[in-house]
């Protein structure tokens, strides 16, 4: 396989751990508010019009088919903290297997310097949404992502240094192989 990492995952990082969140806030949002309406409105519902209907507990039907689909979204408020640390990782290791010459560490610093400017933008447009009041409660229930979100520009900072690391020892080491092995 002829797998390298890039210069550019940083921005990916930050669209994709925004987009996810986002994402599984509305999973969660939605169904949440489906099954609040649904337990308000379904004892309601008059199901005896037909003689085959006559026994059917609206409240238990509705209990076993909406209910294990709001305790499946609920996998999705540790699963955003785990995808962002996996993609974590993957910059760390895409950062290893960039081959390419000491002179294009400089850009690279550029391009973090970017992504951190970039990411204090996106880290308080992303809590200008925390404080939207009918989704204020369901992304208090996301409290890690919200952390890494909130402080999003010094994650970026810490991930770019430690990649910048990586790989900057990585093109040392290739080039003492190349001219001295």
């Amino acid at each position: 396989m002829n797998n390298h990492g890039s210069f550019l995952d940083i921005f990916t990082f930050i669209v994709m751990a925004v987009t996810f969140i986002l994402i599984s806030v509305i999973f969660v949002y939605i169904g949440n508010e489906v099954y609040q309406k649904l337990k308000v409105e379904m004892p309601k519902v008059d199901v005896s019009i037909s003689s085959e209907n006559k026994g059917i507990n609206v409240t238990k039907t509705m209990e076993e088919s909406i209910g294990p689909v709001n305790q499946s979204y609920s996998i999705l408020i540790w699963g955003c903290l785990l995808i962002i640390i996996f993609m974590i990782v993957a910059i760390w290791i895409g950062s290893y297997m960039v081959v390419s010459r000491p002179v294009y560490f400089i850009p690279y610093i550029f391009i973090c310097i970017i992504a951190i400017m970039v990411s204090a933008g996106i880290s308080n447009a992303y809590e200008s949404l925390t404080l939207n009041e009918s989704l204020a409660s369901t992304f208090t229930r996301f409290s890690a992502s919200n952390f890494i979100m909130s402080h999003l520009a010094f994650w970026v900072s810490i991930i770019s240094i430690v990649g910048g690391i990586i790989m900057y020892v990585r093109m040392q080491r290739g080039e003492e192989e190349y001219y001295y092995g």
